[in-house]
């Protein structure tokens, strides 16, 4: 039942924008050997849409996981909520990017850190040399 529902946003959202179910398969699931049917199944609800999925479509439309369906995944009360099961999704998705990306984030705000507090130490030194 939900995966009809489901399904006939994404047609609607898919129709809005005028494209086929290839293009948006295409799109949206690059690496599918077949992306034309997994958007069809999806579409007419002979498949269910897994989480990693619904992600990749709302982001791709621009919408929100409750855009997709109120009884599609637990309720989303804020933008933290959905952040975080994203980043539950795309690390179920792809463990390896997410680990890339997330090190080359927290590097750079080490440095910046790291940085500022040098500029606190020396700052510091140059006073009490005063």
């Amino acid at each position: 039942m939900f995966e009809k529902k489901t399904g006939r946003i994404i047609k609607e959202w898919r129709n809005q924008l005028g494209l086929t179910g290839e293009q948006l398969g295409e799109k949206v699931f690059p690496d599918e050997k077949k992306p034309q049917s997994l958007i069809s199944k999806i579409e007419k609800g002979k498949r269910k849409l897994k989480f990693e999925e619904a992600c990749l479509l709302v982001d791709f439309f621009g919408k929100s996981l409750n855009d997709l369906h109120p009884y599609f995944l637990p309720k989303i009360k804020n933008a933290d909520d959905e952040i975080f099961l994203k980043l539950h999704a795309i690390f179920n998705y792809d463990r390896k990017t997410p680990g890339i990306i997330l090190k080359g984030i927290i590097e750079l705000f080490y440095n910046s850190m790291k940085e500022e507090t040098l500029g606190r130490m020396k700052r510091k030194e140059k006073e009490n040399a005063s």
